[in-house]
């Protein structure tokens, strides 16, 4: 073989090698950005490992970013049998520094009872981060997180619709949440009072789902704020959520959302359907 045809082997080969450097450079650099998250799509999965960035507590994290638009409810359950999931998600420049976010350790089940679940509104374009660990700094391993859009609207969405009510139609969900500036009881506890029209013959169903306080459940008749009181609820099935099933009269209700817990503030959902056996 000639000198020329050595050189030109020679340097294939260089360029080869350089290129298969290149493609597990870049592989390993995808393993260690993890995935954006898009609601709905397929589950992503990722690992704990103790090179990962650390928190105060001294737990080790990932975060993914969450490709969540306003308006989407969304929610999260993270997954694991390696270890004790610990979810954060929330909006801000950065997953270190979110604002408005939620948390949740055991929410989700799982095998193990120690999966955990958050549902979040998107009340804008965000960016949103969704943040995995554990719940103390000796845990590592996989992890999978599911993503689910809940068919829901949000109740800044139904009041500019409806001059500043609070509307519920049959067959809808409505995201929306207690704050320190919700209307109050007496005796102080913060509540939101969702107008609706049942129309008679079958049973309706009314279901409010809280994973940040103890929720109470009223149904008044008359609009909101509502007059006699038709029905009260709340824990059902060994959950802190409420639901009432009901067969009513045709004509306006009132719906109350409240809590349990004194001064609780945080997000709900609001369900209102015809089915089930009546209460």
């Amino acid at each position: 073989m000639s000198p020329h045809h050595v050189t030109a082997v020679f340097a294939a080969a260089a360029a080869a090698a350089a290129a298969a450097a290149l493609v597990a450079a870049s592989g390993a650099e995808a393993q260690s950005s993890p995935a954006t998250i898009v609601p709905g799509g397929p589950p992503t999965s990722g690992e704990l490992r103790d090179s990962d960035a650390v928190l105060e507590d001294g737990s080790f994290y990932r975060c993914h970013p969450l490709d969540v638009r306003r308006g989407q409810v969304v929610q999260i359950v993270m997954a694991s049998t390696d270890f004790d999931a610990f979810l954060m998600v929330g909006k801000g420049a950065s997953c270190r520094s979110m604002a408005g976010f939620k948390t949740d350790d055991d929410s989700g089940g799982g095998e193990q009872g120690l999966d955990a679940q958050v549902t979040v509104a998107a009340d804008d374009d965000g960016p949103w981060w969704v943040r995995a660990s554990g719940v103390n700094r000796t845990q590592v391993g996989a992890y999978v997180l599911h993503t689910t859009l809940v068919p829901a609207v949000l109740g800044d969405q139904v009041r500019r619709m409806n001059g500043g009510r609070d509307i519920i139609r049959m067959g809808e969900i409505v995201a929306d949440k207690l704050t320190e500036h919700s209307p109050q009881t007496a005796d102080g506890v913060h509540f939101r009072c969702h107008d609706f029209v049942a129309e008679g013959a079958m049973v309706t169903e009314i279901l409010l789902n809280s994973g940040d306080f103890d929720s109470y459940l009223t149904v008044k008749a008359g609009g909101c704020p509502g007059g006699r009181l038709i029905a009260e609820n709340d824990d059902f099935d060994d959950t802190l959520d409420s639901r009432i099933r009901r067969r009513l009269a045709p004509g306006p209700y009132a719906v109350v959302v409240s809590t349990v817990d004194g001064h609780a503030t945080g997000d709900y959902l609001l369900t209102l359907s015809i089915g089930g056996i009546e209460d």
